[in-house]
């Protein structure tokens, strides 16, 4: 029997739907006895159950025998409710849920109206068995808007025995706070390898995550890594130790055999007032092969890490702060910076609103220390003070062509020289000053093409011619590069008279923002190079054949050398969101050919292959390879990583057990 307002109801009453085997409703008490495969609706909400009241005027009910409660994406059992359809609150008893693989029974569990789910005397397992083998008991456990879990007093169990206590645990519900990871493998540097991980939140703002690592040949790793975060501020400390019985350096010049090693790193950024930012990195490492040895993920975005402490303030008119630099480990090449003092300009219109003529302004003033990683090399130091004033002007003539002009002003003082003849740093004040002029003309040409036929969902199209001239002069300063101490890029001037010309020329679908072929040219002239006018030859190209397909091409010719300086081709495919291929081809001054080849493919909803590999054919050398298969099970997801690095004679192959939520996107690898 299907009973749905309005039958004989109330009108306001019409918005609750109910169905039932039978159907009982009391004039007198305005309530409605429902039982037989209850199942009652209200805005979202569902609530199934063997037999239930409901009191349709105040949307107030109670449900008994087998309830199951459908509240958007969280799904409850109990044996018995009583729910406020219209606030959304109630309170269960004997209650069970699901969060990914991990069961949650309680003997009370109360909705509030603000979205939190309190369930008290929790126990949480991985298995459905009366008397599992592992689990965890909570004295309370919190659900915060179907995101975020946390629980008080947790205690782990292994059958009756309690192993562990947590005053406060705190988790992500999207995967972000996996309890427990776990990594075996083996590589030809470490042998075997178990590497352990296990996170917990003491309170609502610290996580930290414990780390205990066993290397076959190495020994036995321990680190800790905690972050703290609180009002927009983001704290950070991550700590390593190992006592290695087989160090073998690779970069280092240190002698082979046992040896202490660990790093430490420190994060901190937070918000000072209502426009200063303070951003702090410290990274120190006992040795130049840590990094590479423990943490190759790390090493291959950042082979040598900095110590920097940042201060700013940005406004819509000026960026300013200061920079702190140091070297902190002795094997290092670093230019410090004891501190930098910056202030900018950011471009000002000037003289009214129609002048079209802006100006800005940089400026740098600070001690610079540059410091070389061989002890018995000379470093050298001194303080530079540098500035460089702009003028740009913008016009449009004719309607169609635009003139950019621009004039800057260069100089640079450094309290220490260098003697152009020994190299050797002399305690004399230097100056040099120089001037930079600039104009570029340029216009946009387009025209709309309707072919005969209908192809990537438009019958129209849209070509779009951009050239541009640009010339650039700076004069010769008054100091050559051999007196001056190069510190960095500032510091190495040179007279230029170049210009420079480019094409771009641009297909799109006219109802399209991006483009099916995107092509750009360039080629430089230089007046002053009798020898050889013409500078490098530059093309950019990429092709999208279809939605799905597209080839990308990017080429760089010396004209003066006659030889390919780099050349580089990908081609990238994706079939919806199962199958995913890329090949590219990178040659680099006719020595270095790379052979990238990558490969993904979701084989089912729980099966995930990814593949990377970077061939060089001037060493015939597999560089590097990475093949990932992702076995996702009904509570944990199982993988397996191989990988292959010839440039360390080094081969590594990994298995993951982790908690639901491995990460099955798309990698990226470089």
């Amino acid at each position: 029997m299907v009973l749905q307002f309005p039958s004989g109801f109330p009108e306001e009453e019409s918005d609750i739907e109910m169905h039932a085997e039978k159907v009982e409703y009391n004039y007198e008490t305005g309530q409605s006895v429902l039982t037989g495969s209850v199942n009652l609706q209200y805005k979202g909400t569902v609530i199934r159950a063997d037999e239930a009241r409901l009191s349709p005027a105040d949307k107030k009910g109670e449900a008994t025998g087998d309830v199951m409660i459908l509240d958007g994406t969280r799904v409850f059992f109990c044996d018995s409710i009583q729910y406020d359809f219209q606030n959304k609150t109630g309170l269960m008893t004997s209650s069970s849920t699901l969060d990914g693989p991990w069961i949650l029974t309680a003997d009370h569990v109360q909705q509030t109206e603000n979205g939190v789910i309190r369930l008290s005397c929790t126990r949480i397992c991985l298995c459905p068995k009366e008397r599992p083998h592992f689990y965890l008991t909570a004295r309370e456990v919190q659900i915060r808007n179907n995101s975020e879990l946390k629980a008080k007093h947790v205690v782990v169990w292994l059958g009756p025995v309690p192993v562990f206590y947590w005053p406060v645990y705190k988790r992500q519900l999207d995967g972000s706070g996996n309890f427990v990871g776990i990594r075996i493998g083996h590589t030809s540097h470490s042998g075997v390898q178990i590497l352990t991980s296990l996170n917990f939140s003491p309170s609502d703002h610290l996580s930290v995550k414990g780390k205990l690592d066993w290397h076959q040949k190495r020994g036995v790793g321990l680190g800790v890594d905690a972050r703290f975060r609180k009002d927009g501020n983001n704290s950070c400390l991550s700590q390593y130790y190992i006592h290695d019985r087989d160090f073998v350096p690779t970069r280092s010049l240190e002698t082979p055999g046992e040896k202490d090693r660990s790093r430490l790193k420190f994060e901190d950024s937070r918000r000072l007032g209502n426009i200063w930012n303070s951003n702090l990195e410290f990274n120190y490492f006992s040795d130049a092969d840590l990094l590479q040895d423990f943490f190759y993920d790390e090493f291959d975005q950042a082979i040598q890490p900095d110590t920097r402490y940042r201060i700013s303030r940005t406004t819509d008119r000026t960026s300013m702060g200061a920079i702190l630099r140091v070297r902190v480990n002795d094997y290092e090449q670093v230019l410090e910076r004891l501190p930098q003092f910056y202030f900018d300009l950011i471009p000002l219109e000037i003289g009214g609103n129609l002048s079209n003529l802006f100006f800005s302004s940089t400026n740098q003033a600070g001690f610079l220390r540059q410091q070389f990683s061989d002890d018995a090399a000379e470093g050298y130091d001194s303080f530079r003070l540098y500035s460089k004033e702009t003028f740009d002007y913008s016009k449009k003539f004719f309607g169609w062509l635009t003139f950019n002009p621009s004039l800057s002003l260069e100089a640079a003082g450094y309290s220490k020289s260098k003697d152009p003849v020994t190299n050797a740093q002399k305690e004399e004040s230097l100056l040099r000053i120089s001037e930079l002029f600039s104009a570029t003309f340029s216009t946009s040409l387009y025209k709309v093409y309707e072919p005969p036929f209908y192809c990537f969902g438009s019958g129209r199209f849209l070509h779009v011619l951009t050239p541009s001239v640009t010339y650039g002069y700076r004069s010769r300063p008054d100091k050559e590069n051999e007196e001056v101490l190069q510190f960095d890029e500032l510091d190495n001037r040179s007279n230029m008279n170049v210009m420079t010309v480019e094409l771009i020329s641009r297909w799109q679908v006219k109802e399209q923002s991006d483009p099916l072929i995107n092509n750009i040219y360039s080629i430089s002239y230089d007046l002053e190079n009798e020898e050889s006018r013409w500078g490098h030859f530059n093309l950019y190209s990429q092709i999208r054949l279809t939605r799905d397909f597209k080839m990308d091409f990017l080429f760089d010719y010396n004209t003066e050398e006659k030889e390919t300086q780099s050349f580089r081709s990908d081609l990238s495919w994706r079939y919806g969101n199962k199958v995913g291929l890329s090949l590219g081809y990178w040659n680099r001054l006719e020595k270095d050919n790379l052979v990238i080849p990558e490969f993904s493919l979701n084989i089912s909803d729980d099966i995930f292959i990814r593949t990377y590999f970077l061939y060089n054919d001037g060493t015939d050398k597999l560089e590097r390879s990475e093949i990932i298969l992702v076995k996702s099970m009904h509570c944990m997801d199982v993988a397996m990583r191989y990988m292959v690095r010839d440039n360390r004679d080094e081969r590594m192959i990994y298995f993951t057990v982790s908690p639901k939520n491995y990460s099955t996107g798309g990698l990226r690898f470089g």
